[in-house]
């Protein structure tokens, strides 16, 4: 079970940006792009994009992708960011 802290200290850095580096697998090798964001109560992350784009195809073929979540400044007690890794759903 992830604590109140942890779950609180997610929602603090969600809460401190609205872009994420996507980053995707393709055939070519992997892909990075800047993505506007949001995300549900259960922390759910959603994006919005162009069906072309480089990394909506990748996920189209490889569902697999990775996020980082960081905004400066960060907090008097040092930066805030999230790293993280799942499968993507259209």
């Amino acid at each position: 079970m992830v604590s109140k802290d942890l779950t609180r200290r997610v929602r603090e850095a969600l809460e401190r940006t609205d872009i994420m580096a996507l980053s995707t697998i393709g055939a070519n090798g992997p892909w990075t792009a800047p993505v506007q964001y949001r995300y549900n109560e259960m922390l759910d992350l959603f994006f919005l994009s162009m069906p072309g784009a480089k990394h909506a195809r990748h996920i189209l073929c490889d569902p697999r992708v990775s996020v980082a979540i960081y905004s400066h400044p960060g907090p008097p007690d040092g930066n805030l960011g999230l790293q993280i890794s799942g499968t993507a759903s259209t």
